[in-house]
């Protein structure tokens, strides 16, 4: 099951939504406001949600910005599911879909291995 995080707020107080990606009425092929803005979120499955609340995982707006910017860099050379380096938190993302799987911090990786991903980013 996959929840959409409206806002990162109400999930780790600490983190606001970044407010630094341009935002544009139309796209080139004429779509509309909401659907561009619907396409660049991500979603975090509630396995994910909860990875980030047992290993009390930090989310700032930084964090959730660079990892934006990675799955869309993923996207456009094709991949489908990717491991996201941030700092020292590594993400699973579905990038098709644009919900982050899991997380894991530099202390609950304990043999550096990753399975079922096609792709690698470190941002």
């Amino acid at each position: 099951m996959v929840q959409k995080i409206e806002n990162f707020r109400e999930f780790v107080p600490e983190v606001q939504p970044s407010s630094s990606t341009p935002l544009r009425r139309k796209t080139e092929t004429g779509g509309d406001f909401e659907r561009i803005l619907q396409e660049e979120e991500l979603s975090f499955s509630l396995h994910a949600q909860r990875r980030i609340k047992e290993r009390d995982i930090p989310l700032s707006p930084d964090t959730v910005e660079r990892l934006q910017e990675a799955v869309q860099k993923v996207r456009e050379k094709g991949g489908r599911n990717s491991l996201v380096l941030v700092g020292e938190v590594a993400f699973v993302v579905n990038v098709p879909e644009r919900v982050v799987v899991t997380c894991m911090d530099s202390n609950s990786r304990k043999d550096n291995i990753f399975t079922n991903i096609d792709s690698a980013i470190i941002a």
